[in-house]
């Protein structure tokens, strides 16, 4: 049985950061991230991932019986290869200067074994990184928790098409299909439908078509290794290290909203709330470029509301701001209550991402176009690159991000018999 561990080794802005990414025979797949407030102990950086490996080491060896690993360490400098190779006894079989990459296998002897032990049996702390930082920040470790939540018996029962492409990132089909039923599409990896993490068919409305198609495409897209944002209308993803499980629109659909009624009940609440603190009501009377831009989106977005909904909406020029009126508050919370499960997934994300309730109930209601959705969102963003220009790799790309993650709102409400995104914009 053989087992993958992949390491990555960073600095970014003169900090120390520490990151491992572990595949042990499949079906282990464990990211651990940490960041050093101590930049100048550079050897804290290799610690933190080598106490990693021997928590994980540990476990592989005596719970899984695993008895050989393969890895790729990328790194910075050669004293992390220096450091990999000589505790561990890694046979160096390949590597590359320019990327600073080497290919690694370790048997699993008895020196191994009693290495890994000696260290757990220690804390799993390394006893070559000195620095106390380094010694407390480990002790918080919950060993027991991290290996009951991640590590899984290669006997337990075969998960399912999501959960297995989150969990190796790695593209597992041939083929994709859409396969037509007499009241539902699925989408099918080598002709098995996808199912949600949650274990059930994830299943498309027959007047989803199109849905069923843009899902379709986006496993196809998927070259062979996956990456986190490309599959935002049907996959979802762990993020390991702070232990959040970010759903996506049509599983969250199907796993809560269509099988918990008391969850749809607590999203909607959820959702109320943020129509009191709503973006758009809060308004400044300065800059003049701010001021032009509040007027172009959000003063359109509110109007629209009152005159379709016929309800009073407040909105203030200072940090004190008043609530929303009860009656208000009531009718629009009795027209979310009677949105699908799928649409109000959709609006739940919008309306979560903007920050806005008025904008995300504009889009999913195709009252706002994409563009105009994700510029109403970040007029105050725009109002700064105006003044003071556009910091790249960082405006631009929250930008595109927003604009993406509206971009699956809008196209999981596409209908047969809808030709555009939105009926009209304000």
């Amino acid at each position: 049985m053989i087992g993958d561990v992949n390491l990555f080794f960073n600095d970014h802005d003169n900090s120390t950061i520490a990151e491992i990414e572990i595949m042990i025979a499949g079906y282990c797949h464990v990211n651990i991230l940490g960041i050093a407030d101590v930049p100048e102990k550079a050897h804290y950086r290799s610690g933190l991932a080598t106490n990693s490996l021997f928590l994980m080491f540990n476990y592989a060896i005596n719970n899984l019986k695993i008895s050989k690993f393969t890895a790729k360490i990328s790194v910075k400098n050669h004293a992390s290869i220096t450091l990999f190779t000589k505790k561990f006894n890694f046979v160096q079989t390949n590597y590359s200067e320019v990327f600073q990459e080497i290919s690694l296998e370790l048997c699993v002897t008895d020196y191994v074994k009693n290495f890994v032990r000696e260290n757990v049996e220690n804390g799993g702390y390394y006893e070559t990184v000195y620095d106390e930082y380094s010694r407390k920040t480990y002790r918080n470790v919950d060993l027991n928790l991290m290996q009951k939540r991640f590590l899984k018996s290669g006997n337990e029962e075969q998960v399912s098409s999501t959960k297995k492409a989150e969990k190796t990132f790695r593209r597992f089909w041939k083929e994709v299909s859409v396969l037509s039923n007499k009241d539902v599409y699925q989408v099918a990896l080598d002709n098995r439908p996808i199912k949600t993490p949650g274990g059930a068919p994830l299943v498309i409305p027959r007047s989803n078509k199109y849905l069923a198609i843009l899902i379709a495409g986006e496993w196809e897209s998927q070259k062979s290794l996956l990456k986190q944002h490309s599959l935002p209308l049907a996959c979802t993803n762990t993020i390991i290290n702070q232990n959040i499980l970010i759903t996506s629109l049509i599983a969250r659909s199907i796993d809560s909203f269509e099988k918990d009624p008391s969850s749809r009940k607590e999203a909607i609440t959820r959702l109320i709330r943020y129509f009191d603190t709503d973006t758009v009501c809060y308004q400044e009377t300065y800059p003049d470029i701010l001021v032009d831009l509040q007027k172009q989106y959000w003063d359109p977005t509110v109007k629209w509301a009152q005159e379709t909904y016929g309800v009073e909406i407040k909105v203030t020029n200072g940090i004190i701001g008043a609530k929303q009126p009860v009656e208000t508050k009531n009718k629009l919370r009795a027209i979310v209550e009677e949105f699908d499960s799928l649409k109000l997934s959709a609006f739940e994300r919008a309306t979560l991402l903007t920050k806005s309730f008025l904008i995300g109930l504009g889009l999913v209601e195709r009252q706002l176009t994409v563009e105009f959705a994700s510029k109403a969102a970040q007029i105050e963003t725009i109002s700064q690159t105006i003044r003071w220009g556009e910091i790249e790799d960082a405006h631009d790309v929250d930008s595109e991000y927003i604009r993406h993650q509206l971009g699956s709102v809008a196209c999981a409400l596409i209908v047969d018999n809808t030709d555009t995104l939105h009926k009209g914009q304000p």
